[in-house]
């Protein structure tokens, strides 16, 4: 995932790498010990470096909130599936279950319905069935509960480790592909470009009459009333343009635009 930088006046300056780490990823680091839960004691943000990815910044958050809910739903489904492996067991300890295949069976159906497969281990024969928790895969989850890695190639006298955080957070762009993030990212710097030159036209009234612009959200709320409309009537279609009012005409002038009106064309008869 890519973004697209913008200063304090809000104008682009780069496009930049800024997404988010999948799991798999987050656990190597861990394994590797490039992630070091040790960094979380005071603070929820902290910088690293991929060995594998040098030329990459990674910044690393722990929410807390994320972190306490993630135990407690899983602690729920924990519960939930031990209960019911439990009844399972009884099932087959009592001779009502024996065959192999259907003791699987049932276990897998609850394997499905809670999906914690790898927190346990199952030992399945004829007439026979024991399972136990895996308490060191439950260890290595609970360890990176709440915990989120961005990475960026932003430079940090560009972008601050919190700035990279709340730039991902606030990310408008939802591409993966390259051809689609260089679309979008061409797409807003042509609406940048025209926001541009408006806001260039509109100065001369913003420093002569402010109490008339306003703000730019002001001009473009007012202009949204403008249309085009195409009417039909008794089988003549045609079109219809809104009459601007003295606000919308003063906007319009300052902007250079002469005329709303599209190009003529003949009237249609059905």
């Amino acid at each position: 995932m890519w973004g697209l930088l913008t200063n304090q006046e809000g104008c682009p300056v780069a496009i930049e790498v800024l997404t988010a780490l999948r799991a798999p990823r987050i656990r190597k680091l861990h394994r590797q010990g490039v992630l070091q839960l040790s960094l979380f004691d005071e603070d929820s943000l902290a910088e690293i470096q991929d060995p594998d990815h040098p030329d990459r910044r990674l910044v690393v958050c722990r929410n807390w909130q994320v972190a306490e809910e993630r135990r407690r739903k899983r602690e729920e489904l924990l519960e939930a599936t031990k209960i019911m492996l439990s009844r399972i067991k009884e099932r087959v300890s009592r001779g009502r279950l024996k065959d192999e295949q259907k003791i699987a069976l049932a276990v897998g159906k609850v394997i499905n319905k809670f999906k914690v497969e790898k927190h346990f281990e199952f030992w399945i024969g004829p007439g026979y069935f024991e399972f136990a928790i895996r308490e060191d895969t439950l260890a290595q989850e609970a360890a990176l509960d709440g915990i989120y890695v961005v990475e960026t190639t932003a430079d940090p006298q560009r972008m601050s480790s919190q700035g990279v955080v709340e730039g991902y957070k606030s990310l408008p762009i939802y591409h993966r592909l390259a051809d689609r993030v260089r679309a979008h990212a061409f797409l807003c710097m042509l609406a940048y470009y025209v926001i541009w030159h408006m806001e260039r036209a509109l100065t001369p009234l913003k420093e002569q009459q402010p109490d008339t612009y306003q703000s730019f959200q002001h001009v473009l709320y007012r202009l949204e009333g403008l249309q085009l409309n195409t009417v039909q009537v008794e089988g003549v279609t045609f079109d219809v343009v809104t009459e601007p009012d003295p606000q919308q005409q003063l906007f319009l002038d300052h902007l250079g635009v002469k005329s709303l009106l599209p190009k003529p064309r003949a009237l249609q008869k059905h």
